[in-house]
Parts: structure tokens; sequence; C-alpha cells
């Protein structure tokens, strides 16, 4: 099943929400949320939250409110019950904490690592271009060769026009 993912703005709201209802069921004494608690953040206690006074209780409700406009909780719940799903196969279903599904923890099994032979084949691949590429610039000098050879056989008749190609092919081939 697809669905649209929880925003990190989602995941927040659903937090902060978890943790208010904690706040309000607490067995040691139900308090206010963090977020609308009153003066009592450098105290040791927290303020406490009475169900009866209809002033907390609006207050609670406001804030539960504003907070639920403000994201999807339904986008986070639906993404875990479809994380969960085990028709899925994403997480193992006899586990009692989040673990891959067996069989993705055997695919996953089956993946070779890349062992030295990854290495060994890196190495080979440059090798080989190392070697097309000193192959290629033996071509490229012998075209150079072939072409200033037939230049010096056509300024045969000019000794002096052929020492300075030959010393042209010399600097150049010193070049490489």
């Amino acid at each position: 099943m697809k669905m649209a993912r929880a925003s990190q703005a989602d995941i927040d709201m659903a937090m902060e929400l978890a943790n208010a209802l904690e706040a309000l069921s607490s067995r040691w004494g139900a308090t206010m949320p963090d977020k609308i608690a009153k003066g009592h953040r450098d105290e040791e206690r927290d303020e406490a939250f009475c169900l009866d006074d209809p002033a907390d209780c609006r207050r609670v409700c406001e804030y539960l409110i504003e907070l639920a406009r403000s994201a999807s909780l339904f986008r986070v719940a639906m993404g875990m019950a479809v994380v969960l799903d085990p028709r899925n196969e994403l997480l193992d279903p006899d586990a009692d904490t989040l673990q891959a599904h067996p069989k993705i923890q055997a695919a996953l099994s089956a993946i070779d690592p890349l062992p030295d032979t990854h290495n060994e084949a890196c190495g080979a691949i440059q090798a080989e271009a190392e070697l097309r590429r000193r192959h290629a610039l033996m071509e490229e000098m012998a075209g150079a060769l072939r072409e200033a050879e037939e230049y010096l056989r056509n300024c045969a008749n000019s000794p002096e026009m052929a020492g300075k190609v030959l010393s042209a092919l010399n600097k150049w081939e010193a070049s490489k």
C-alpha cells in the first residue's frame, strides 16, 4: 500500500500531542501540557490539571484543537499502520521491536559484500584505461611521424627546411 509520507511537522505535532496526552493522563497526577503550563517552568513541580475546572478544560481543549490543526496526525498514524501491516512485509511480525522482515533480512544477507575482487576489478579497469590512453598517444605520435616523413620527402631539396621540421618534431615528442 502506498500513502503520503508524514512530514517532519506531522511527526513533531504527533510527538507534542503524545506528550500533552501523557501529561493530562498521568497516573501520578494530571498536569497541564508543557506548552500551555503557567509559570512553573523553573520549579520542580508542574502546573496541575483539574478535570473539574472549566477554565483548565477550555485551555486544554483550545490547545489540543490548535495543535491538531497544525499538521496531520492521520498521516503519522496511517504511515505507521502501513509500515506495521504484515501484508507489506516490511517488519518482522513476530518481533516485539521494529526489525526488518525476515524476507528483507534474507535478501540483504544474500548480497555478496564487495570483497577484494571488487578492488582488483577496479584496479584492472584503471590499468586498462591507462593502456588505452598510452595506445592512443602512440597512434597519435605515429601519425605525426608519418606526416613529418612525408613532409621531409617533399622537402628533400631543402636540407635547411628538413632540419627545422625535425627540430619541431623532437620538441613535440619531448612535450608528450
